[in-house]
């Protein structure tokens, strides 16, 4: 089974170019010898090489290797700005909302200025629609930011 430490140490290395230079930049402390056994045994439960040596303590993706970067580099690169937008309190996206004209005229417009306000990092995308279709939220599509308590 993969784990997302034996990933990890796969990310650190493609990114790095090297066993040493990926042990560096971890985010935590960690060993070359450490990083190199997550690679070993990740390529063991995958059955092929992730990695060609290319230089003395150079690394190059296989095309295997470049698939499963290409899979797992958007996960981890996004992770230091999460951590940041987490620990300030920042929030970024979009949040699509579809409702009724009528909703959208009246009763939306204060509530969406303290949303923008609180968090400028918020694209809003509002559609109007002639019959409110209740579907998604059935099916477990919940809104990703609940209306802030002051407005209950």
């Amino acid at each position: 089974m993969i784990t997302l430490q034996r990933i990890e140490g796969f990310y650190w290395v493609a990114r790095e170019g090297g066993f040493a230079r990926a042990a560096r930049s971890f985010p935590y402390p960690i060993t070359q010898p450490g990083v190199h056994l997550q690679v070993r045994r990740l390529e063991e439960e995958l059955g092929l090489p992730l990695f060609t040596r290319v230089g003395r303590d150079r690394m190059a993706l296989t095309h295997a290797g470049r698939r499963l970067f290409e899979a797992v580099a958007p996960l981890y690169e996004r992770l230091r700005t999460v951590e940041r937008e987490l620990k300030e309190g920042t929030l970024a996206g979009t949040l699509r909302i579809r409702a009724a004209g009528f909703a959208l005229r009246h009763v939306a417009p204060a509530w969406l200025s303290r949303i923008s306000r609180r968090h400028p990092g918020i694209a809003l995308q509002l559609t109007e629609v002639a019959t409110p279709d209740p579907g998604p939220l059935r099916r477990g599509h919940r809104p990703v930011f609940p209306p802030p308590a002051d407005s209950r």
